[in-house]
């Protein structure tokens, strides 16, 4: 089975359709035919048919709808008149604006494409230097899958059965914490080089303004995330309440015409249907797994080898890190989470605490040659040359490496706010 699945990921099969062969013959092998064929045909429609995972597309939808609806030019503008004076301040900005994206849109790709359209000329205009600026936000357009909500965690969710809620409560810190530690990084890369002209200090009418004008976009993570916390949401009902408001927000603003609202239909279509196939035919191949006892087999590995869980999880993070050089974040989630959640449970570990770290991990994937797929999008957004896109990113991936770090080793950063609701 997994000389099968690499020789289709060889043949560039798409990815949905290389894990569902695999599923459906590994399911085939083990029950027969008829019995196998029909397994993974229940698989996908109790999958689908459970409430609960509608959050997915809803999710999808409204991260296109955000991208196609070019709101990164008020919250650009937004962060700028904040923090646009300080040192390395175009920077911050940029991060600042990276961060509210990714409290409404769940997607990195998304995210670094509405940001860099805007943030990119804006620093080279001020005399930053190209490279860093396209690193940065490569690096920030990251924050997207660590900051609720986050369309990671709701796979890790389905593939883990986790509570998705919980999920999204686990990132929020260590998303802060990401946040703050890439700005002090740009900061620090800004002083030491000089590449960057001061901004003057914005008057507090202008502040006010530019706050009124950002309004509508700021009380989107509001309702996302405050839903979610204080309990009056689900996770699938604040999906639907924040589709919901920017629908009515970007026809009402005039956004979005009627042209491009059946382009993101599509679009989002596309996507959702990708992983329609790809979601449950993940779990049909962790049932595999399970069914052939793999993770009984590793747990029981480890005990006989006498390994200690730091270990364990240590060799699953560097698995995960070169698998992020060649594979995008959702393929690897939902190809390692169902196999590698029961050894993580067996070893005592929280898989809430677990699932931060592997998504701290697929970030770092995003911007490492030779399939990062932020890099390719700064690329093309920026008119930034490849090699100068990847040797931008490098100081930020080793911020995010230390974060990685600092997440590992101090688990209550991700387990506190989920244990308070």
């Amino acid at each position: 089975l997994i000389l099968l699945l690499l020789v289709l990921l060889a043949a560039g099969v798409p990815i949905s359709f290389t894990v569902g062969i695999v599923a459906t013959v590994g399911l085939i092998g083990l029950l027969g035919p008829a019995r196998g064929i029909t397994s993974i045909v229940q698989m996908h429609y109790h999958l689908w048919n459970d409430f609960s995972y509608t959050c997915l597309p809803l999710f999808i939808f409204l991260g296109h709808l955000m991208h196609r609806s070019e709101l990164g030019k008020e919250l650009f503008h937004f962060a700028r008149l904040w923090v646009g004076h300080l040192p390395g301040g175009l920077a911050v900005a940029t991060l600042v604006a990276c961060a509210i994206f990714a409290a409404m849109s769940g997607s990195t790709v998304a995210n670094a494409a509405v940001v860099g359209l805007v943030a990119i000329s804006q620093m080279v205009a001020y005399k930053y230097d190209r490279r860093m600026a396209a690193g940065l936000v490569a690096a920030g357009g990251t924050l997207g899958i660590l900051i609720p909500p986050s369309n990671a965690m709701v796979l890790i969710g389905i593939a883990a059965e986790e509570s998705i809620g919980h999920l999204f409560m686990a990132e929020v810190v260590p998303g802060i914490l990401a946040f703050l530690v890439l700005s002090a990084a740009a900061v620090l890369i800004c002083k030491r080089t000089g590449a960057y002209e001061p901004l003057p200090r914005a008057s507090w009418k202008e502040r006010l303004a530019g706050t009124r004008e950002a309004l509508g976009c700021l009380a989107i993570p509001v309702i996302i995330l405050g839903g979610i916390y204080s309990g009056v949401f689900t996770p699938t009902e604040a999906a639907g309440v924040a589709v919901a408001y920017v629908l009515v927000f970007v026809l009402l603003t005039r956004r979005v015409s009627p042209a491009k609202m059946a382009d993101i239909l599509t679009d989002s279509g596309k996507t959702v249907a990708m992983f329609a196939i790809l979601v449950p035919a993940a779990i049909a191949l962790g049932n595999v797994a399970a069914m052939l006892q793999v993770p009984q087999a590793a747990t029981e590995y480890i005990a006989a080898a006498g390994w200690p869980g730091w270990a364990v999880i240590l060799g699953t993070m560097v698995l995960i890190l070169i698998m992020g050089c060649f594979l995008d974040g959702p393929t690897i989630v939902l190809l390692t989470i169902p196999t590698l959640a029961p050894v993580i449970r067996a070893l005592g570990y929280d898989m809430l605490w677990y699932a931060v770290l592997v998504v701290l991990n697929t970030e770092i994937g995003l911007l490492t040659p030779p399939v990062g797929m932020n890099l390719f999008v700064i690329q093309q957004v920026s008119g930034v040359d490849l090699p100068d896109v990847v040797r931008g990113t490098i100081p930020f991936i080793l911020v995010l490496l230390v974060v990685l770090v600092i997440v590992a080793l101090f688990p209550s950063l991700s387990l506190w706010l989920p244990r308070m609701m």
